[in-house]
């Protein structure tokens, strides 16, 4: 048999469902449908043959069904299937490419490598705010069921990247992933496998829940949250808080899928919301810093016009936008690569300060830890220097603590001794001037070190 799973019984007998509130799942039994040869004047009651496929499961159209057997499916079975009758055989095909299989987990774990995907073309486009242009396209190879999350996530399910903690600001980039998704009556957003809310009923006001049909989450750079939704074609609507205040934006146009980008632009004067949505086949852009009042495009993929918007979210330094054609196809672009955050670095470090000329009232360096070849250095240039405060720290293998000025009147250079080991040393090196109090108190020294006191010319009170 050719990838044609062939069944006597109608389809309906070959699935089981289950309803819970408005959805309603269908489960494949692919044991109990066999692929029966109905023969001239044979019993409709004939034993099903054994299944048998070409292939390996996965790469076939019956490996497919058996992968959406626990998935959810929105449309009616029968509009998944096509049937051809030759002679008196009726031989039904399962195609889960054509019907809308959508997902309710995070696909963000199976995010694909654009290198993976076929017929790449690159796109031009300018940067648009911190917003990296799309840099390039490529088509999805045709994907089993599997592989489906990231095209077909359920249009009233979402997720994104998000805040610690609702409403609290953080230095670091957003990391707990969030989701939005309907419950019961209403809506829920929470922490994934941490937590769950009721959406914020003020953001709602006057909606019927059970009337949306497009769903999308994300948050501003202040933690708070931000929802855009559908409740009929062509016309979008977007709510977030506004210095505490719930505020209402509508517009025209399908598909809206939030994005936050500073989850991945480290310069946090670029940072923006951003709302992706389609209109006539592009990818439009509306931004929180123009209050969404002004349309950009992003990307036209020409030849292949959108059809709907999937998914957007960072990946390995790039924010990547998948959608579907308007033949069906599985598309994902790619935006330029953002600046890389920047990386905290220990070993070989070196703490410098280098006054220049002028008058400084107190110039002070704290001691700290520094390992491994380190170095901390006070390094005054000309000037009059009320007081300089060295305090010791730890020094640890060759390091060494230096205070060198040059020429100038230092009312009081203190040099407080910490713990130096193995052949450190701590060095006292003024030069020319007048110097009414030099103090160097001794601190632990221990293996082949040195304390040194080495004033230059001048007048020491």
């Amino acid at each position: 048999m050719k990838n044609n799973l062939r069944i006597e019984r109608s389809f309906g007998d070959c699935l089981e469902n289950s309803v819970s509130g408005n959805e309603i799942s269908y489960h494949l039994k692919p044991l109990i449908c066999g692929t029966t040869v109905v023969s001239e004047g044979a019993p409709s009651s004939a034993t099903p043959e054994t299944l048998s496929f070409e292939g390996e499961p996965e790469s076939s159209v019956f490996g497919r069904a058996l992968r959406v057997a626990l998935r959810k499916i929105e449309r009616p079975f029968d509009e998944c299937i096509e049937n051809s009758v030759e002679g008196n055989e009726i031989s039904y095909r399962l195609d889960p490419l054509a019907c809308i299989t959508c997902y309710k987990l995070d696909p963000l774990p199976d995010t694909p490598s654009f290198g993976s995907l076929k017929n790449p073309y690159a796109v031009s486009g300018s940067a648009q705010y911190g917003l990296m242009p799309a840099e390039a396209v490529a088509e999805d190879k045709t994907p089993y069921v599997g592989e489906l999350e990231n095209w077909d996530i359920c249009p009233t399910y979402d997720f994104c990247s998000g805040p610690d903690e609702e409403g609290v600001t953080q230095d670091s980039p957003y990391s707990k992933r969030w989701f939005v998704k309907p419950e019961g009556d209403s809506f829920a957003y929470g922490i994934d496998a941490e937590s769950s809310f009721p959406v914020p009923s003020d953001l709602f006001t006057g909606i019927d829940f059970n009337k949306i049909i497009f769903m999308s989450l994300s948050f501003d750079g202040n933690a708070r949250p931000c929802f855009a939704f559908q409740l009929v074609a062509g016309t979008i609507l977007l709510r977030r808080y506004v210095a505490g205040t719930a505020t209402f934006f509508s517009f025209s146009g399908d598909w809206p899928k939030l994005f936050f980008n500073g989850v991945i632009q480290p310069d946090d004067t670029l940072t923006d919301l951003v709302c992706f949505y389609v209109v006539a086949g592009e990818v439009k852009t509306r931004f929180q810093r123009d209050n969404f009042g002004v349309v950009y495009t992003w990307l036209i993929p020409t030849p292949k016009l959108v059809q709907r918007i999937t998914k957007t979210d960072a990946y390995s330094s790039r924010q990547n936008l998948y959608f579907v054609d308007v033949s069906g196809k599985f598309w994902l672009a790619r935006s330029a690569v953002y600046p890389l955050f920047p990386v905290i670095q220990s070993d070989v470090s070196l703490i410098a300060v280098k006054p220049g000329s002028g008058l400084y009232f107190s110039v002070v360096t704290p001691g700290g830890s520094y390992d491994d070849a380190s170095m901390i250095a006070l390094i005054p240039g000309l000037g009059t220097y009320t007081l300089i405060v060295v305090p010791g720290g730890s020094y640890a293998d060759e390091g060494s603590i230096s205070l060198a000025p040059g020429a100038g009147v230092y009312t009081l250079i203190a040099v407080a001794g910490g713990s130096y080991a193995e052949t450190g040393a701590v060095q006292l090196r003024p030069g020319a001037g007048t110097y009414p109090l030099i103090a160097v108190s001794g601190g632990t020294y221990s293996e082949t070190v040195t304390l040194a006191l080495k004033p230059g010319t001048g007048a020491y009170l």
